[in-house]
């Protein structure tokens, strides 16, 4: 019976830890219900922990992001200084704040021959509304997670404000192993 648990024990533990290093950083986000603020910052460029992030939907004939259409992204990442960020370990999620639930697709990242750039395959936006995409970034000496807001198929309802370098005020920093100093 003591061997037994053991076992149990040890496979158990071996699970969690999986799912603890596994688990997006950022999943808790939606976890919670949220009401849509009056006012939507859908800027396309954030800063946030040292790290600049741009994000552009490749899709023909438009600049805004379809609704109910399986379409890429090409995101840009540089370093306060300017210098891209290469070789960066993404992992990236899009949510319905006000539904708590997620895209029907699982989008795949992978580094394009452009330094700093990278490709994301399989955004669907499948419903119109408030949409948070999160982009947990790591691997270049430090973490951040970035939240772009976007309306999808309510363009005549929301106003964008064009700032650039823009943190929101959800943006979480978070650190592997350095504190970003201003």
């Amino acid at each position: 019976m003591k061997s037994s648990l053991k076992v149990t024990s040890v496979i158990l533990i071996g699970l969690l830890s999986f799912v603890s290093t596994s688990a997006f950083a950022i999943d808790s986000y939606a976890k919670i219900k949220k009401q849509r603020p009056e006012h939507i910052d859908t800027s396309t460029q954030i800063t946030s922990a040292g790290i600049s992030i741009a994000y552009f939907a490749l899709v023909d004939n438009s600049s805004s992001v379809p609704l109910n259409k399986i379409h890429s992204w090409k995101i840009v990442i540089t370093k306060r200084d300017g210098s891209p960020v290469t070789n960066a370990e993404i992992e990236t999620i899009a949510e319905m704040p006000e539904h708590l639930h997620g895209m029907t697709t699982t989008p795949t990242i992978s580094e394009t021959d452009v330094a700093g750039e990278y490709l994301i395959e399989g955004m669907n936006f499948h419903m119109p509304g408030w949409w948070v995409a999160s982009f947990d970034v790591s691997g270049y000496g430090s973490r951040a997670l970035v939240r772009f807001h976007l309306v999808v198929g309510e363009d005549s309802l929301v106003g964008k404000d064009s700032s650039q370098d823009h943190m929101l005020s959800d943006h979480s920093k978070m650190n592997d192993s350095s504190h970003d100093k201003h």
